[in-house]
Order: C-alpha cells, then structure tokens, then sequence
C-alpha cells in the first residue's frame, strides 16, 4: 500500500508534458513541422499534443510558449488549446504563451480567441489578448519585438514587474528563483537579457535594483533587498 501512495505522488510531481508528442527541456528551441506544412517553434521548457482530423487542426499547448505559423487550409481550422481556451484560425502567424494568464499575440492576419463563460474576440496582426479565470481581456496593441524576442535568443522587457521578469528567467534555468522582502517583485524592470546567460540576468538585475542575491548548490537563488534598495531604478 505504502508503494502505491509513493508512486501515485510522484506521479504529480512529473513534469507537465512529460508524455507530450513534442517536448523541449529547459533552455532549448526547436521547431516542428507539421503534416500540413505548418510549423510551430517550441519555446525553452514547452510542449504541445497534435491532433489532426478531417474536419480540423488540432494543438494543444500544455505548457511553455510557441510561435505557429499556420498554413491555410479552409476546410481544416487550426485551433490551439491553451489553459482552458482556444485560438482558431485559418491560416496565421502568432504566439500562445501560458503564465498567470494565457497570452496570444498576433503577427500576421487574424486569430478568434474564446474562453470559458466569456465573448470570443477577433484579434488582428500587431494587437494581444489574455484571457484567464476572469475571461478576456480587452484587445490591445502588441509589443512584438519583445513578444518574439525569443525567437532570437533574447527576452526584452519593458517596464514589466520584477515578479514577472523573474519568472520569465526563471523558464531558462533549473532551481527555482525566490524573492523576499514585501512590495520587491512589484518594482519595474526595463531591460534586454540574452537567454543562454540567465546568471549573468540575475546579477545584472540584483546590482541594479540594490538587491542581494543568494545561491545554493547552483539551483536554488533568492533574492533580498540591500539596505540601500529604496529606489525604483531601470535596469538598462
């Protein structure tokens, strides 16, 4: 009995996409051509489930981000499952990223967004939408520069909060990424960091916000505030 607990709790603890048709470990890109012609470029620590059929394109994002560049086929939609919604289009290119919301932002055409209890909203080339427990969000203009950033190896931020430009980094490194000391992960990061050097990130971001930074045994990294990190300064 006690085997069978143990087993069953380690099953949770798997990593989401563990079993996935295509997979990408902690740092890593790769893209993936479909049967259709279409391609999606996984993101570091992604993966998706495919699923075609006669009458539809099927992809299930389970975890992570991915640019889809999607051929045109009208009698086929190409829908992306994401954290309870779905983006379906026709033929497109744009980006699904799950975080505290799902994310889609638009680079050419135009994708529908639905979700759970809430209005499916178009959304066109240079505009984003998130959606989450709350529903849809409002469609707003896209920072595709930093959306895609990426694609190319870099994450841009600009005026994001700490807590988010952590978590961001934290998708590139193994060992989680802790901060203390009330109101930090509130204060404002603008900055452009390279994806295969996260460390040299932390350190950049921990000197310039005054912050102290901590690592155990290479995984584990927390950052505190110095006496001196009253300021809200922008990291450049």
């Amino acid at each position: 009995m006690l085997l069978l607990v143990m087993a069953g709790f380690g099953w949770q603890l798997l990593p989401v996409g563990l079993f996935a048709d295509h997979r990408t470990g902690v740092g890593e890109r790769k893209t993936v051509t479909l049967q259709d012609g279409s391609q999606i470029e996984l993101s570091t620590s992604t993966a998706i489930d495919v699923s075609f059929g006669d009458t539809e394109r099927r992809i299930k994002l389970l975890t992570g981000e991915a640019f889809f560049t999607v051929a045109k086929d009208r009698e086929r939609p190409f829908i992306v499952a994401a954290g309870g919604g779905e983006v379906k289009v026709l033929g497109t290119a744009f980006d699904v990223k799950i975080a505290r919301d799902v994310m889609v932002a638009v680079a050419e055409s135009t994708v529908q967004v639905g979700a759970p209890a809430a209005a499916s909203v178009k959304v066109a080339a240079g505009q984003e939408v998130r959606y989450g427990a709350g529903g849809i969000s409002g469609v707003t203009a896209a920072d595709l520069d930093a959306v895609q950033a990426w694609r190319r190896n870099q994450l841009i931020f600009r005026d994001v909060p700490l807590d988010d430009v952590v978590a961001e980094l934290g998708r590139y490194r193994r060992g989680p990424i802790m901060l203390f000391g009330g109101d930090l992960g509130k204060r404002h990061v603008t900055a452009v960091f390279d994806t295969d050097d996260v460390d040299a990130a932390l350190d950049t971001v921990a000197q310039s916000l005054s912050l102290r930074i901590y690592r155990a045994a290479g995984l584990l990294t927390v950052m505190i505030p110095s006496a001196d990190s009253q300021k809200d300064p922008v990291v450049e």
